[in-house]
């Protein structure tokens, strides 16, 4: 069964065109940050942080507190969640 996402809070979404999304893949915060600046430079729909290359996975506040500030950064981070939650 496949599962469905819904993007929160995502607005503007031309169904017309294909939506352009741009990972993030820095293992630190600071890697992170350097991408985002450029990407943002870029103006993409999406942009999704692909954790699973964050060195610090354990750990639930540093993951919580670069979530927050990338979402600070950029309007176009969207966080995901089952359509059901």
């Amino acid at each position: 069964m496949k599962k469905q996402v819904q993007l929160q809070d995502f607005r503007n979404i031309d169904q017309q065109r294909p939506l352009i999304c741009t990972p993030l893949t820095g293992a630190d915060r600071n890697a992170l940050m350097t991408q985002l600046e450029v990407i943002v430079k870029k103006n993409p729909d999406i942009i999704e942080w692909r954790v699973d290359f964050f060195e610090k996975l354990d750990d639930v506040e540093a993951l919580q507190s670069t979530a927050e500030e990338i979402r600070n950064r950029s309007a176009t981070f969207q966080s995901f969640l089952p359509a059901d939650q």
